[in-house]
């Protein structure tokens, strides 16, 4: 049985400061059969989407938890832009 997987990639980020923080640059929401699958399978999408080869390259991480509540489509389809912030 499929179940769904919310599947987050993020960026560590200097703030102003200095200071550490995690930028999320995707949020994906991908049904499988199990947590790592998952995963995988939204490193892979997360890659095409993004048109690079490897994932880690716009992320240093990933996360994933059961979808539990409906994220709406525009914020599951959000990525990190570069030439969407030159707009």
């Amino acid at each position: 049985m499929l179940r769904k997987y919310r599947v987050s990639f993020f960026k560590r980020l200097a703030d102003s400061t200095g200071h550490p923080v995690d930028a999320c640059q995707a949020i994906l929401e991908i049904p499988a059969s199990d947590k790592q699958r998952a995963i995988e399978e939204a490193r892979r999408r997360f890659a095409e989407q993004q048109r690079i080869v490897r994932w880690w390259l716009r992320a240093d991480y990933v996360t994933a938890e059961l979808a539990t509540m409906h994220v709406p489509a525009a914020l599951s389809r959000r990525l990190f832009n570069p030439a969407a912030l030159r707009r």
